[in-house]
């Protein structure tokens, strides 16, 4: 006797459907849409400020970068929140996921529609090792979920369809520097 799951998914490739008490979770419900934010693309440049040597950590050299983070709604509504954006800024956070900056975007409350992205400028210091040629990765995380990260940062939840869609990764090549 086959089962219900196993006739459910017959009935599936025949073009029907069972239905269930709830639905699964990040499927869009039309009675209830949601916007579903994304990082399309990261876009990046170093500031004319140049890098600069941490004293402390004669190893280290920290150079200022902006990045342009493209935003898209993926969603079913539109969206119109403030939301923080997290991202590494060295080597060991990146291999321990840990977010050491928040910033918080769109506090104009800039409407993004269904279908449509936002570019946000971010400024930030990127620590890169001395003597590292090639590339560095950079780990970006649309911080919407309202947990704490490992730092102990709290952020406030903001509603969307789909949260494991929220990391962006980056391979930053480095420039040389005369």
């Amino acid at each position: 006797m086959p089962t219900k799951k196993t006739l459910c998914i017959l009935l599936a490739l025949l073009g029907g459907s069972c239905r269930s008490s709830a639905p699964p979770p990040n499927i869009i419900d039309e009675g209830n849409p949601l916007p579903d934010l994304v990082i399309k693309r990261i876009g990046f440049r170093i500031l004319t400020t140049g890098p600069r040597l941490v004293p402390q950590r004669v190893e280290v050299l920290v150079v200022p970068y902006e990045f342009r983070v493209q935003v898209d709604n993926v969603g079913s509504s539109a969206f119109d929140k403030p939301f923080y954006v997290s991202f590494t800024t060295n080597v060991p956070d990146y291999q321990n996921y840990i977010y050491s900056r928040q910033e918080l975007l769109n506090e104009g409350k800039t409407l993004i529609l269904p279908r449509q992205s936002y570019t946000f400028v971010v400024s930030t210091e990127i620590e890169i090792p001395r003597g590292t040629s090639g590339s560095i990765p950079v780990r970006f995380y649309i911080n919407t979920e309202g947990n704490l990260n490992k730092l102990g940062f709290q952020v406030s939840r903001v509603e969307e369809r789909n949260y494991k869609n929220n990391v962006f990764e980056l391979s930053m090549r480095l420039q040389a520097r005369r």
